[in-house]
């Protein structure tokens, strides 16, 4: 065993010294750590929000949120609850054109739900009420598929993209034989304009291909792979209901 200090600076506060084992078990795919790496200390990523303090002097934000089935429950509160946070946050920065930082949000299961602007919205305390309704309405059901949404994000030109999701990105194939995620996601950034930024949710990712997966979307993009434990969740989500039709 080796102990290793993940992302330790004064950027990354709520960083921590974490062991890293080498196992030769069976769910032991990948290296447990590749690029830059943030782990969450518990209960507190709703509270705290994203880190944003990696963006640029004028950011233009997209949040991708998974909303399928097995974010059900505590997973996609604590989701919303750290979206919000975050936009408040951000309304209290300005680039340096001195206008607000922009955003735009998606949440996802088996299709895309963009939030109701054609356009990103400055962070601002109106802007701000006016997609807190919508966020607080969106409910966990349905698969994961997060292609299309990603694909509709980047027509926005953003300077940073952050993906949360619970879901294995590893081999999951898009609705037209699409490729998976992170073979998406180098085709649209080949220039790497853009930032992504990964946060896997729960447990059961841990050491998996599907967190191996994450962290190297954010390794190739110039973003940083963000874990959030169990221990931020409480109690694990309910069954979830099947997807409307």
């Amino acid at each position: 065993m080796a102990r290793m200090l993940v992302a330790a600076n004064e950027a990354f506060p709520r960083t921590r010294a974490m062991p890293i084992y080498a196992s030769r078990a069976t769910h032991a795919f990948a290296p447990p750590a590749i690029g830059r790496i943030v782990v969450v200390p518990d209960g507190k990523f709703g509270e705290d929000g994203f880190d944003t303090s990696d963006t640029g002097p004028s950011p233009r934000t997209i949040f991708i949120i998974d909303k399928s089935g097995s974010m059900r429950g505590p997973r996609l509160a604590m989701a919303k609850e750290a979206l919000l946070k975050t936009l408040n946050q951000m309304q209290q920065t300005t680039g340096t054109d001195g206008e607000l930082p922009k955003f735009y949000i998606y949440f996802f299961n088996h299709r895309s739900s963009p939030m109701p602007s054609s356009a990103m919205l400055e962070t601002s305390a109106l802007n701000i009420q006016r997609m807190t309704g919508w966020v607080n309405e969106q409910e966990a059901r349905g698969t994961t598929q997060p292609n299309e949404a990603i694909k509709s994000a980047f027509s926005h030109e953003p300077t940073d993209i952050y993906l949360l999701t619970d879901g294995d990105f590893s081999s999951t194939v898009g609705r037209r034989g699409e490729p998976p995620a992170q073979q998406l996601i180098a085709s649209l950034n080949q220039e790497n304009k853009v930032k992504v930024h990964t946060l896997a949710v729960g447990e059961h990712l841990r050491g998996r291909e599907g967190e191996t997966a994450l962290m190297l979307i954010a390794k190739e993009n110039g973003g940083t792979y963000t874990y959030i434990g169990e221990g931020d969740l409480g109690a694990q989500p309910a069954p979830a209901p099947p997807p409307k039709k």
